[in-house]
């Protein structure tokens, strides 16, 4: 018997979002496929077959073009959840769009140094004071890009700059409250509180974004202002119900969640209705890799000793 066009529909679609719930994937960029995402949005991984007949997964990501109202993400979880991976994902979407990345994570955490020599990654800071210089970099850029764009507009013999011409940078924090922990004395924690403050405040108008990760999110930790400016989010692994009500104001996970690491929730379109994510895996990188990008310079305006060319 011969089933009808609609149930074979429904069956297939059945089997290809049960295989999306147990299927890692690892990421198409790495392996060579084509986006097919807007451009000035970062894919890092994909959302289950869509119930209007959609068959396969569907592609997803962070947007920081100009227009963008996300233009900053957060990413929690538990320990082992795929909290590096989403980020290590998202530099190579970023590398991918001749973006600049700098990164830093907490000391012992080797999640992010197979970025080393990545074209593109400009920094990575791995102890307390590469974590203090990455911060000093991007906080040092962004008032260069700012102090750029007004001297363009009072200058009479070069038309205004835009923003839009600015070269995206995205400063990638792995593990925040742990790097901060690390930190020696009251001033320093201080001071790298009020610098990550300031690039979420005021990162968006000259093109410089964050992408933070953090497995507690507890208000000492990300207090309330800091927060309410990660309009993107992303929550892996087992979700606890106080991450669903800071989030989204949850008390119950949706039902077609998977509680395993690589998976969970997220709104990448704003802090509310969030959906089902799968976060792609990626093999070790290395710099001579055929998907490296090459063939542009960094975009950086200010001048650190530092940075990588």
């Amino acid at each position: 018997m011969q089933l009808p066009a609609q149930s074979r529909q429904d069956r297939n679609r059945a089997a290809s979002t049960e295989a999306w719930r147990h299927t890692p994937r690892q990421s198409p960029l790495v392996a060579g496929e084509a986006s097919t995402v807007a451009p000035g949005v970062l894919p890092f991984g994909d959302t289950p077959p869509s119930a209007d007949g959609q068959s396969e997964p569907v592609m997803c990501g962070w947007d920081i073009s100009t227009t963008t109202t996300t233009p900053h993400l957060l990413v929690t979880g538990s320990t082992g959840s795929g909290l590096s991976t989403a980020l290590r994902s998202i530099a190579v979407s970023a590398t991918s769009q001749h973006c600049d990345v700098v990164a830093m994570h907490a000391g012992g955490l080797v999640g992010l140094n197979d970025l080393e020599g990545w074209p593109g990654v400009r920094f990575i800071g791995r102890d307390a004071a590469g974590f203090a210089s990455a911060l000093e970099v991007v906080h040092t850029e962004l008032h260069a890009r700012y102090e750029a764009l007004e001297s363009s507009r009072s200058s009479e013999a070069d038309p205004s700059t835009s923003p839009s011409e600015l070269t995206p940078l995205v400063l990638l924090v792995d593990a925040w409250s742990i790097a901060v922990s690390a930190l020696r004395d009251a001033e320093t924690v201080r001071r790298a509180f009020d610098q990550l403050r300031t690039i979420l405040g005021l990162g968006r108008f000259v093109r410089v974004h964050v992408a933070l990760s953090n497995h507690r999110l507890d208000p000492e930790v990300l207090p309330g202002e800091l927060l309410d400016q990660f309009a993107a989010r992303v929550a892996l692994g087992r979700l606890s119900p106080a991450t669903l009500l800071r989030l989204w104001d949850l008390t119950a996970a949706p039902e077609q969640v998977v509680h395993e690491p690589g998976w969970g929730l997220a709104s990448l379109a704003g802090p509310h209705s969030p959906e089902p994510i799968r976060i792609w895996t990626l093999p070790h990188l290395h710099q001579d890799a055929p998907q490296a990008p090459s063939g542009y310079a960094s975009g950086f305006i200010a001048d650190h000793p530092v940075l990588a060319g």
